[in-house]
């Protein structure tokens, strides 16, 4: 995921539930869909989506 589009989606007035924006905040320090998941324990299938 591209860190712009997701520093956009924080700053913007996109309602996204909680979780969505915990992701956003991972991802967006460049960690893998892998590192999300042990992270934050979710699926992988729940991060990928």
């Amino acid at each position: 995921m591209d860190a712009t589009i997701s520093a956009q989606a924080l700053i913007n007035d996109i309602p996204l539930a909680e979780r969505e924006g915990d992701v956003l905040r991972v991802a967006s320090d460049g960690y893998s869909v892998q590192d999300i998941a042990r992270i934050l324990h979710l699926a992988l299938g729940t991060v990928r989506n």
